[in-house]
């Protein structure tokens, strides 16, 4: 996800801000997706499951973008980025929401910050 800007700009010749533009499937898609998928664990309580599709998702979209080529089709790169956009944002915000519902108002702060800096933490370890 962090290195589709540098394809957008090195392999296919975009501007940066044409780069920023070409990443606005994957914006919009997390960010629905992770708007409902809230809603959904609000109204319903299961974030278990919601976690495991949008992991398989994510797979999934990744895979296919893991595809692209230097001549793939722009209905193909925004599709696959519409996957992979739907996949993130069902899963990468979900631990933060699940926490912050589940602790009570005063430690809503202190909460959010433990599971981002354990996740950041975590993150790093994974990449060494």
């Amino acid at each position: 996800m962090y290195l589709l800007p540098l394809y957008f700009q090195s392999i296919r010749g975009a501007s940066a801000i044409n780069s920023g533009v070409r990443m606005l499937p994957l914006i919009l898609s997390m960010t629905f997706s992770s708007i409902s998928a809230a809603a959904f664990i609000t109204k319903m309580g299961m974030p278990t499951y919601i976690m495991a599709f949008g992991a398989v998702i994510a797979c999934i979209g990744s895979g296919l973008v893991h595809t692209f080529t230097i001549d793939i089709a722009a209905g193909k790169w925004i599709g696959y980025l519409i996957i992979l956009g739907f996949g993130f944002g069902m899963t990468l915000q979900l631990g933060i929401i699940v926490a912050q519902a589940s602790s009570k108002a005063e430690d809503i702060a202190v909460t959010t910050a433990a599971v981002n800096c354990t996740s950041s933490v975590l993150r790093k370890l994974l990449i060494l």
